[in-house]
């Protein structure tokens, strides 16, 4: 079995819809807000910069910045495709 997208809301009403192909390198973030879309990519093979989006997706999707807790739940999903 392989997760291949994971869909998140956070606490200020703002989705965001994470997907990696097979054998694409890269994990596509689409982050649904009420002003509009954005789309982001970041590199499955490197942890830091993993880390880095889970701290940018936790900030944007529960509105305020959280502590290593808050954080490490998207980096959680982040890694599920990373994997």
């Amino acid at each position: 079995m392989r997760t291949t997208r994971i869909d998140i809301e956070g606490d200020v009403g703002i989705f965001a819809s994470l997907t990696r192909k097979r054998g694409d390198e890269s994990i596509d973030i689409e982050i649904i807000a009420p002003d509009g879309e954005t789309t982001l990519r970041v590199d499955a093979r490197d942890r830091d910069a993993r880390w880095a989006m889970a701290e940018r997706l936790q900030t944007t999707l529960d509105g305020v910045r959280g502590c290593g807790g808050d954080i490490r739940e998207y980096f959680h999903a982040i890694e599920r495709l990373a994997g």
